[in-house]
């Protein structure tokens, strides 16, 4: 299980799933989690965001970890020159995806996104 500070987390998400790609998404959850606190989550639309304006706007929410399904090359680049730990390729509802995040178990192939080869695990991206 992880040690837990404050942290926030961002998830890009469509119908309560994890989005198939961050480039792409209309919405991104924020989860504020902070120790003995139940999380906290907004809701936020990106629609008019697009490529490095994503990152920007990351940076600017001061989010910590993105967890995502796909993920451009470029705007993974992107993500992490703005100082934002990135868990790509994972597919799958974003409760079960949360909990699996905080039990530190998403290497896990149940939740690596289908179109991904299997030799690549789940959180290369870090």
């Amino acid at each position: 299980m992880l040690s837990i500070n404050f942290m926030k987390l961002a998830i890009p998400e469509f119908n309560g799933r994890l989005s198939p790609t961050f480039d792409f998404c209309r919405n991104l959850l924020v989860v504020e989690v902070s120790p003995g606190e139940q999380p906290r989550i907004t809701d936020l639309d990106l629609s008019g965001l697009e490529g490095c304006q994503r990152a920007c706007f990351l940076k600017t929410l001061k989010i910590d970890t993105l967890i995502c399904g796909g993920i451009s090359r470029e705007l993974a680049e992107d993500v992490r020159e703005h100082g934002v730990r990135i868990v790509p390729w994972l597919s799958g509802e974003i409760l079960e995806i949360l909990d699996a995040y905080f039990q530190d178990r998403l290497p896990d192939p149940r939740w690596a996104l289908p179109s991904r080869l299997t030799t690549e695990k789940p959180n290369q991206g870090k």
